[in-house]
């Protein structure tokens, strides 16, 4: 898919499920949006992230959190101090989120989602492993820059009206070397010889896999040295933590190649941008409620409403998911991108169509934002 939009998908019939992973009914992180306390000693979660610590010989714990903007954070402890940090949490300097926060919160907490443990394959010989965190001020809350803390308190209210929204996602990429030059000059679906980035797609997704986030494919993209990796439908907050995965396992596998991944939206002139193409349903009652039975309605009521959700909210959307200025250099003709014309919203216009998995938005590009806002934000419009 080489436009950058989001699809509301009805491809799935009434009572079929996507195959997801990771599936959490209640993420562990809505505790953390009602102002709940840490973790209680000795859960189930924890002691399983202990034991696996112990039986695979980690030596470093690096908690992961993503600021405003998207980019990755972390903080790295000794496997002597996991314990403690399950139980009370990690103080950081708040300022590290970014955004209106910076120079503001100087103290904030940083809460392991034992849930997330595992060990980063890319790093065998460092015996590394990972754990997503939530953010919380000193007495509990949560804090309002944490994107993650966001994207569950939706959810959270989400299951109040009885929906489970679930995600899948494509993630687009370009493959430059050290002097930031192309690397090959394959299009669209691309095979080798021409498309010399697949290696790094392979070991990319064997990575991937290997940290229990499934790959539904990946391929050459349009632009030369572009690429895809597109990930399999899952609960939101699981796919916004497999998406901040997989950015950071492809960069690290390009750096072992000597290559440099960038998921800049718009990092070459002339040329197709980069996406994040997020692909949302919800389900009611273990069925699509998007689907409708009637093969002349592309959507149900309730599809029709999400979809009206966030056209009205096209804007707002658009200026909380592309803060970048590359991101605006997509706004030009060709290259399937959304246009800017007098008089014309095109971006919450004329970049919604139909395709076969269902009606699409286009926004200018989401590639570089932080992965839980979008759905974050599609899923709280739709309720508005």
């Amino acid at each position: 898919m080489r436009s950058g939009h989001a699809v509301v998908s009805n491809a799935f019939r009434r009572s079929e499920r996507p195959n997801g992973f990771g599936q959490r009914a209640v993420p562990l992180g809505v505790r953390a949006c009602d102002g709940g306390g840490m973790l209680e000693q000795g859960s189930p979660e924890a002691e399983f992230a202990l034991r696996t610590a112990k039986s695979r010989g980690v030596r470093f714990v690096r908690l992961w959190f993503v600021d405003v903007l998207g980019l990755p954070r972390s903080v790295a402890l000794p496997i002597s101090e996991l314990e403690s940090a399950l139980e009370r949490g990690v103080g950081i300097d708040g300022s590290a989120l970014d955004g209106a926060l910076r120079g503001r919160e100087r103290d904030v907490i940083a809460v392991p989602d034992p849930t997330t443990f595992q060990v980063v394959p890319w790093a065998p010989d460092e015996r590394v492993a990972r754990m997503f965190c939530d953010i919380r001020m000193p007495d509990g809350s949560a804090s309002a820059g944490d994107s993650r803390v966001a994207l569950t308190r939706v959810l959270a209210q989400a299951a109040e009206m009885g929906y489970q929204p679930q995600v899948g996602a494509e993630v687009e990429f370009f493959l430059l070397d050290s002097q930031e030059r192309l690397v090959d000059t394959a299009g669209y679906f691309g095979f080798s010889p021409q498309d010399t980035g697949s290696p790094v797609r392979r070991r990319s997704i064997e990575h991937l896999e290997g940290m229990g986030i499934p790959v539904k494919a990946s391929h050459h993209e349009a632009a030369p040295s572009q690429h895809e990796i597109d990930l399999v439908h899952t609960d939101a907050l699981s796919m916004a933590d497999a998406v901040v995965t997989l950015r950071l396992a492809v960069k690290e596998v390009a750096a072992e190649a000597g290559l440099l991944a960038t998921f800049m939206p718009k990092p070459l002139t002339g040329a197709f941008g980069s996406g994040l193409h997020l692909h949302l349903s919800l389900f009611e009652d273990g069925e699509n409620a998007f689907f409708d039975g009637d093969p002349d309605r592309p959507l149900s009521p309730v599809g029709g409403a999400f979809m009206a959700g966030v056209l009205a909210h096209a804007r707002e959307y658009t200026a909380l998911t592309n803060q970048w200025s590359n991101s605006y250099k997509r706004l030009a003709r060709g290259y399937e991108a959304p246009e800017r014309r007098p008089g014309r919203c095109t971006v919450a216009r004329r970049s919604c169509g139909f395709p076969a998995s269902g009606p699409s938005c286009r926004t200018p590009r989401a590639s570089s934002c932080a992965p839980p806002i979008p759905a974050a934000i599609r899923i709280s419009r739709w309720r508005a």
